[in-house]
């Protein structure tokens, strides 16, 4: 690398570790009655990757890496009262299209229902694609990467709160998705190193493909599958035919509108398909479904 390259990255590395430092600052003031919020770069976060060097080309528009790929920033949210052990429960989060960290915890009040549900767990939403149409899941996609990456959020945040418990490692991990964050779900399941600590799956509005990858996990007993679809979202044919699967495959599960859904139903069964008249983006937060499988599930203390 010649000097002026290495100059112009260090000035980048600067300006980066400047804005995160404000965006931490903010979300801190912000949210400090809930409890306490980083904001970390993660060398192993989903970005930068090489598949996305010279940024992505969607509908003729052309996605700069500069603008939308080149950020390893990571939110990590310790609630109020936290009891910490050496193996906390872990919550994932993916965005979806044209979305970035802070525009998806503030519009879709993902901490604020995180924290209501009073929940002894960790709450982490990773920058994907930032702002732009694409489910490209960077690093995530590849063998180990998303062990890598809690790894290192798991090392940070210990060493910014945590020191006297050493070497922090996950407990049961949940994850998350909106939209276009099923597909990079759908490869840490099939191989990013933490498969045996995944309990559950809950997506919202985001079953629009790799049906396979979801099928081949929820073979081992402990998984428990949550889908939230809409009518025009763009997953009501997948949702349905991914039930006609689980029949012909006889693999029970429990289908059914929203407003019949109970907290019985939602303890009680492995895989659950919830058809909402919710529109897309109002999934998340319109009726508070996400701070409800955050209070029901049996994997958070």
């Amino acid at each position: 690398m010649s000097l002026l390259k290495q100059q112009l990255f260090f000035l980048l590395f600067l300006l980066v570790a400047s804005l995160s430092v404000t965006a931490q600052n903010n979300l801190n003031e912000k949210y400090k009655s809930l409890g306490t919020t980083y904001i970390f770069q993660i060398h192993n976060a989903e970005f930068p990757h090489p598949k996305r060097a010279d940024g992505h080309i969607y509908d003729n528009k052309t996605y700069t890496f500069k603008d939308h790929y080149n950020d390893s920033s990571v939110l990590v949210f310790v609630p109020k009262n936290f009891r910490w052990s050496r193996q906390p429960d872990l919550l994932i989060h993916f965005h979806g299209w044209f979305n970035h960290i802070d525009s998806a915890i503030e519009n879709f009040k993902l901490i604020e229902q995180f924290a209501a549900a009073g929940k002894n767990a960790l709450f982490i939403v990773p920058q994907g694609p930032k702002d732009a149409p694409d489910s490209f899941g960077g690093k995530f996609e590849d063998t180990d990467g998303f062990k890598k990456f809690v790894t290192e959020v798991l090392d940070t945040l210990s060493q910014k709160e945590n020191k006297k418990y050493g070497v922090l490692t996950p407990n049961n991990i949940i994850l998350s998705g909106h939209s276009g964050g099923y597909r990079v779900i759908s490869f840490i399941l099939l191989k990013g190193g933490l498969t045996k600590n995944i309990k559950e799956v809950w997506l919202f509005d985001a079953l629009y493909g790799d049906l396979e990858k979801f099928a081949v996990w929820l073979q081992n007993k402990n998984a428990r599958f949550v889908n939230i679809y809409t009518q025009h979202g763009g997953t009501f044919e997948t949702s349905k035919e991914f039930q006609s699967e689980l029949t012909a495959w006889k693999i029970p599960f429990w289908s059914g509108n929203e407003n019949e859904l109970t907290d019985e139903i939602l303890q009680k069964n492995k895989i659950i398909s919830v058809f909402t008249p919710l529109e897309h983006n109002e999934t998340l937060y319109k009726t508070n479904f996400f701070r409800r499988l955050v209070a029901v599930s049996r994997n958070f203390k």
